[in-house]
């Protein structure tokens, strides 16, 4: 998982702050990368697997929508009403 230099510099800034607020470590930005990093790698292969899920989800949902209006645009064959058969002629 690539995190552009702006939001990890964000990452980072809030999680020495949360790390300095609840645990009471001060921590450098380096400490921070690299628990950052550590983290990410971590956690990211379950949340790529978790968006997966949702997205077959929304992608089963739109097939079957998709599925209804192909079945509505369906045309009932008319019965042959007025019209004369060849062999009446």
């Amino acid at each position: 998982m690539k995190i552009e230099r702006p939001q990890k510099t964000e990452l980072i800034r809030e999680l020495r702050s949360y790390v300095s607020d609840e645990l009471d470590i001060d921590a450098g930005d380096l400490a921070t990368e690299l628990l950052l990093d550590f983290v990410v790698e971590l956690v990211e292969p379950h949340i790529f697997n978790e968006a997966l899920f949702d997205a077959r989800a929304v992608a089963s949902r739109q097939a079957d929508a998709l599925q209804e209006a192909i079945i509505e645009l369906e045309r009932v064959p008319r019965p042959n009403r007025g019209r004369k058969k060849a062999d009446d002629d």
